[in-house]
């Protein structure tokens, strides 16, 4: 297994706009050390892009669906790709 970091973009769809959830996201990458971003969408999903290693980024997608506070997930369609710039910190957009 490779400590490479890599970059995770996942689209998640179900109620999760107006529940905390974004602050839930930040949060559980903060506290793991994952840079990145999480914003709401027009089309009523949550995109996430973050950056760690791939063992990282697949804990916080499990620590997202099994903790997701309020909000619903109907599904989270998820990429796993190399990183094109490097972001810091992780933070709500709004």
């Amino acid at each position: 297994m490779t400590d490479n970091p890599v970059e995770l973009f996942a689209k998640v769809h179900g109620r999760v706009q107006g529940v905390f959830f974004r602050a839930t996201v930040e949060r559980f990458a903060k506290e793991m050390g994952i840079r990145g971003f999480v914003e709401n969408k027009a089309d009523g999903t949550v995109e996430i892009v973050a950056q760690g290693t791939k063992q990282d980024l697949e804990m916080l997608i499990h620590r997202i669906q099994e903790h997701p506070g309020e909000a619903e997930i109907d599904s989270m369609n998820t990429n796993f790709r190399e990183i094109a710039a490097p972001l810091t910190g992780f933070k709500v957009k709004r």
